[in-house]
């Protein structure tokens, strides 16, 4: 009787064992011991990780001011900038300048309908319906514009880039920057809607931003391939331009107008 009660006062106690007790698991004796993350799903490892993507919006807005405002102040530092310290900000300015432009392309197309049929230009349902694919297709049409542009661009300026040491999402956002002219006068194309009398100035507001577009892709091209003063180069941003151009007039026969 005594045997047995002596027993029972050596058992252990586990009556409080707590699994999760640091106490009870030998995080201190065994080098293999790892930590049980899912002790409590509550548990943030890293409590600042949700700050990347709860960007404050009115924080994002002065950044990209500060930006634009940078680039026209100085376009050629901001895309030697840009092929030399690549970074999220930059991806983020380059997905604002894709949506505007994407966007203001296809309301453009969108307005332009409904002064159609505003204005009686279909005149009956016949009509409707037949105009009604072609600008499905032209809204179609001003969504994948830009997109087509950039990619084209971007794609040969990689290929044409021997070292291929820059990514082809930082040169796609180095050609977006240089097409912020044409972004401009899309923009400025709206007012046509409200007065065809624009169209002769509009004409040299067009011609003005292809100039200033073709100059900075050119320092756009000589940065990402890392040139520097090759006498050569001149030929390579060439030889990119003739290919561009060459695909872009093969487009034009599906009424697609990357130019």
């Amino acid at each position: 009787m005594e045997e047995n009660q002596n027993n029972q006062n050596q058992m252990p106690n586990n009556q409080g064992f707590n699994p999760y007790n640091s106490q009870n698991n030998n995080q201190g004796g065994n080098p293999n011991y790892a930590p049980n993350m899912n002790q409590n799903p509550n548990m943030n490892p890293n409590p600042n990780m949700n700050q990347n993507f709860n960007a404050n919006p009115n924080q994002t807005i002065k950044e990209t001011k500060g930006f634009f405002s940078g680039f026209f102040k100085d376009p050629i530092g901001k895309i030697k900038d840009l092929a030399s310290n690549f970074d999220k900000n930059y991806i983020k300015f380059g997905i604002i300048l894709m949506i505007v432009w994407v966007a203001i392309s296809f309301i453009s197309h969108i307005l332009a309908i409904a002064d159609d049929a505003l204005f009686g230009f279909w005149g009956s349902f016949s009509n409707f319906f037949d105009e009604l694919f072609d600008d499905i297709f032209a809204i179609i049409k001003s969504i994948i514009t830009p997109v087509i542009s950039v990619a084209l661009l971007s794609g040969l300026i990689y290929l044409f880039n021997q070292k291929k040491n820059k990514s082809f999402l930082a040169i796609s956002t180095g050609v977006l920057l240089a097409k912020i002219p044409v972004i401009l006068y899309t923009v400025l194309s709206l007012t046509t809607l409200i007065s065809y009398r624009v169209l002769g100035f509009l004409s040299c507001i067009s011609a003005l931003c292809t100039v200033i577009s073709a100059v900075l892709l050119f320092f756009v091209v000589k940065e990402f391939l890392n040139e520097g003063e090759n006498k050569s180069f001149f030929w390579k941003f060439a030889l990119i331009m003739l290919i561009y151009y060459g695909v872009a007039f093969i487009l034009s026969l599906l009424e697609i107008s990357i130019i």
